[in-house]
């Protein structure tokens, strides 16, 4: 399974649903957690049942009203925070997933001829990605047409399964132009993993370039040697 996270997503939360992988995952299946209540221990109980009692027992009532009011308010709100150890709480995790549905997409169960894209797109963009004339907004630009392709594929191989249930050979004649539908689909995504690859072997040949004219050198003072062996 792959994660890919839309480029446009703020950092932190990017790095939130990448650390999430694998609450993502049972998600997926359906996981839905116990919602949880918070366990601060005993002790903020007692205070709320004995220290308010106590002060308006011992001192004056009308003087000491609003501060006891106060206490229980703050009491109350404690133990109303969800808190586990400076833990999140599955619950809370699973909510905040929830919010950034939009911003992540899970690669994974696609059909054979997506899954085989998929690889193209993933050897492309490592050897891409390995380039050290990469700059940030190249990176970007990776980053985005890899969250189009990633967003794609899982599109069109869902919606391919679903066509296959749906068309029966007695109607596949009327649903032609919806077969046609995913075959351009299809080719639109081929384009854009053309594109990657294309950057890939761009980056193959810079790479060899590069170490071909480290070596020249070499070729050239081997070259002058043999000739200075000869004419002596």
């Amino acid at each position: 399974m792959d994660l890919v996270v839309d480029p446009r997503t703020p950092e932190t939360q990017a790095r939130f649903l990448r650390e999430s992988t694998a609450t993502l995952e049972l998600m997926r299946h359906g996981w839905v957690p116990a919602r949880t209540h918070p366990d601060h221990g005993a002790a903020a109980y007692l205070v709320l049942l004995f220290v308010p009692p106590g002060l308006l027992l011992m001192s004056d009532l009308t003087l000491l009203l609003p501060f006891v009011l106060f206490v229980t308010v703050v009491v109350l709100a404690f133990c109303a925070v969800p808190w586990s150890e400076g833990r999140m709480t599955d619950h809370a995790r699973y909510e905040r997933l929830r919010v950034l549905a939009g911003h992540y997409v899970l690669v994974d169960g696609l059909d054979a001829d997506c899954a085989r894209l998929w690889a193209r797109t993933r050897a492309a963009l490592a050897v891409a990605r390995g380039s050290t004339a990469l700059d940030a907004g190249g990176e970007l630009a990776l980053g985005h047409l890899e969250w189009q392709v990633a967003r794609l594929l899982t599109r069109l191989s869902d919606l391919r399964a679903e066509h296959a249930q749906l068309v029966t050979p007695e109607i596949e004649e009327v649903a032609r132009p919806l077969t046609s539908v995913l075959e351009r689909s299809r080719a639109g995504v081929e384009a854009r993993v053309a594109c990657l690859e294309r950057l890939a072997e761009a980056e193959r040949t810079r790479a060899w370039l590069g170490r071909l004219s480290t070596a020249v050198p070499r070729y050239q003072e081997l070259l002058d040697d043999a000739l200075d062996y000869q004419g002596r």
